[in-house]
């Protein structure tokens, strides 16, 4: 593989994590984040998230190597939490790409690039469900 830039890395992993999953696990996440609701989704999220932060670092032959996360359930969740964070990751990246800021720019200019940095977030917030069919989360 060439180099890529950060920004593509992260849309590399998460095609890792997307391939990752078989249909009948998109279906048990699917039902599931359909009973957790966005806000149960948003709090199970926090409550793991030094779970998704290990989980995302881990190579896949790594992450089948730790217990718990063999567990499909567990495994599942943490698939999809992983790949959400990238997707945050990859947004933020890209908005940095585009827009050059020099070590020398004015603390006005600065102000300015990350309010339009923040933007691009808010404007590029990834979909919850990144997966093909209804969306549990009603986005």
């Amino acid at each position: 593989m060439g180099f890529l830039s950060p920004a593509g890395n992260c849309h590399v992993l998460i095609q890792e994590l997307v391939e990752s999953l078989s249909a009948e696990d998109v279906a048990w996440l699917r039902q599931k984040c359909c009973d957790l609701g966005h806000q149960g989704w948003l709090i199970w999220r926090s409550e793991n998230r030094a779970d998704i932060l290990e989980y995302t670092c881990e190579t896949p032959s790594g992450r089948k190597r730790i217990k718990i996360w063999r567990d499909g359930a567990t495994r599942r969740l943490l698939t999809l939490a992983a790949i959400h964070h990238l997707q945050g990751a990859a947004v933020l990246l890209e908005s940095l790409d585009r827009r050059p800021l020099s070590k020398d720019s004015s603390n006005r200019h600065k102000a300015v690039f990350y309010g339009l940095v923040a933007k691009d977030i808010y404007d590029g917030k990834p979909h919850l469900w990144p997966f093909d069919g209804p969306d549990p989360f009603g986005e």
